[in-house]
């Protein structure tokens, strides 16, 4: 699961860094909210997916594929929702 999470976050993170436009045409059409809620997803894949071992069970949580797939999964389905790309 550590290297799927990585590979997921690595695919988000290359698909906003080398094609913009999927996420909007221009600046003010941003969807930021969703954006973050996608990066915070991309986040916690990567720290995962790197290896990170964490004693505290509470983040031992947060940091987990339970926590992350969704997050990230669920800000990329509203992120393309409200892309013009996708209309």
């Amino acid at each position: 699961m550590r290297i799927l999470s990585f590979i997921f976050g690595l695919a988000v993170c290359g698909v906003i860094l080398f094609y913009p436009r999927l996420i909007a045409v221009d600046m003010r059409a941003v969807p930021y909210g969703w954006l973050v809620c996608t990066m915070i997803g991309v986040s916690l894949c990567f720290v995962y997916g790197s290896g990170l071992r964490i004693d505290n069970k509470i983040l031992r949580t947060i940091f987990s594929p339970w926590v992350a797939w969704p997050v990230l999964f669920f800000g990329i389905f509203m992120v393309l929702r409200q892309s013009p790309f996708f209309q």
